[in-house]
């Protein structure tokens, strides 16, 4: 008992610093494009510096693994939350130019992966079941984006009292708080820190298992690149788009772009009970994402829609559908990389979710560069990237996600064939 109550206290703890974490990253996010006009930066360079983290990240991710393998999850979020305190310390006090800017934004592109490992600690507590976790996923991913709705409210008024210099230094406290009290939470199960391995093949072992847990993967992977450039395509120029189509203004776009925010902070709390309701697995669950998503893509960029309250009650589920797949997506990895033989099988999921967000940062990359190509070909067109991120959605995510559950029966068959039990594959078929 007082195992599971120390258990408990932990993961209350981490869903916490999923919430201080997205807040003090909405801070800094919010104000930092009004402070790069301030000091004068011309808009090229404001767009090459904020597309910086995302490209970075692309390649960073692996870093999780590493760490995770050398450290064990919880002292690597600790030593991930001290570095990302001294990066936007760094980015607040640093010299108002661009070569100094883009060098200090660098740190936090290389060591924010906080949301990662606190998934991580989540999924490797020996007494968390799939249905638990996932509900555990839910409440984690509820308070993260609780943190992203409250953090702009007051990073704005930080921001108007004491400047850029404010922001950074209270998400710098927020973050060494949230470092500091991970480090000091009950202790880790053992089985947590993971073992260092000796002799020749202590060097290889990062590398090689990094690409066997992507490999492992692959499939869900290739999923994941179209649905999140599809989200991140209808959202490309979000406010401009709305306008050129309803005529909408700044507080029109902006109370649509809250309402999904809250469609998608209620989709973590109803994603256990509707697993629960229904009894679908998480590949089930990813595949109701996909069709949702489609369908609300297309609505939302059809001509049927003709009012920005039309558009609004077609975004609420599409927000729904995309924190579904949010919740969903990261189970569906970790079931698969548990019936997988790992010699870590924390660090492997580490490098699992590391590049399920290289993919994110991938399309987060990508999304602008078609935007800009699509709208560039269709000069005369209200908001063409929206039916193009209608168009990705149904012709490439919703056959990826209904191949999904025979890839995943494949592999398992596979791996009882292998584990020597046709019998029992023949009997389960």
């Amino acid at each position: 008992v007082a195992e599971l109550a120390q258990s408990d206290r932990r993961q209350f703890l981490l869903c916490l610093a999923g919430f201080a974490d997205l807040f003090c990253v909405s801070m800094v996010i919010t104000c930092l494009p009004i402070h790069l006009k301030q000091i004068g930066m011309a808009p090229f360079y404001m767009g090459l510096f904020q597309s910086e983290y995302g490209a970075v990240q692309i390649f960073s991710s692996s870093i999780c693994g590493r760490l995770v393998r050398r450290f064990g999850a919880r002292n690597a979020h600790s030593l991930c939350c001290v570095a990302s305190a001294a990066g936007y310390l760094a980015l607040g006090l640093g010299p108002p130019d661009f070569p100094s800017l883009a060098s200090l934004r660098l740190i936090t592109a290389l060591f924010k992966h906080t949301q990662t490992l606190q998934r991580t600690q989540l999924a490797s507590s020996p007494d968390v079941s799939e249905s638990r976790w996932i509900r555990l996923l839910g409440s984690h991913s509820t308070l993260s984006s609780l943190g992203f709705i409250v953090g702009p409210m007051v990073g704005g008024v930080a921001f108007d009292f004491g400047g850029f210099r404010l922001v950074t230094g209270l998400a710098c406290v927020g973050f060494l708080a949230v470092g500091i009290a991970t480090a000091v939470s009950a202790a880790a199960p053992a089985a947590e820190v993971a073992p260092k391995s000796s002799g020749r093949s202590s060097r290889p072992t990062p590398t090689s298992s990094a690409l066997s847990a992507a490999l492992a993967v692959a499939d869900l992977l290739a999923l994941q690149l179209p649905m999140s450039l599809a989200a991140q395509l209808f959202r490309h120029n979000f406010a401009l788009a709305l306008n050129s189509r309803f005529s909408a203004s700044s507080a029109g776009a902006g109370l649509a772009t809250s309402l999904g925010a809250v469609s998608g902070l209620l989709s973590g709390l109803a994603v256990g009970p509707l697993q629960s309701a229904t009894g679908l697995g998480p590949d089930r669950l990813v595949l109701l994402a996909a069709a949702g998503q489609a369908a609300c893509l297309s609505l939302a960029a059809s001509g049927l829609v003709t009012s920005l309250a039309q558009f609004a009650a077609a975004q609420a589920p599409l927000s729904f559908f995309n924190g579904l797949a949010r919740d969903a997506y990261p189970t569906l990895l970790r079931c698969r990389l548990v019936s997988s033989s790992f010699a870590c099988p924390e660090a492997a999921l580490t490098d699992a979710m590391a590049a399920s967000q290289s993919v994110n940062s991938l399309a987060r990359l990508l999304a602008p560069l078609l935007g800009g190509c699509v709208e560039a070909a269709l000069p005369g067109h209200e908001a063409p990237s929206q039916p193009a991120a209608a168009l990705i959605s149904v012709c490439l995510a919703c056959p990826l996600a209904a191949a999904a559950p025979a890839v995943n029966w494949l592999q398992s068959r596979r791996g009882r064939l292998a584990a020597g039990c046709p019998d029992a594959d023949r009997k389960s078929r």
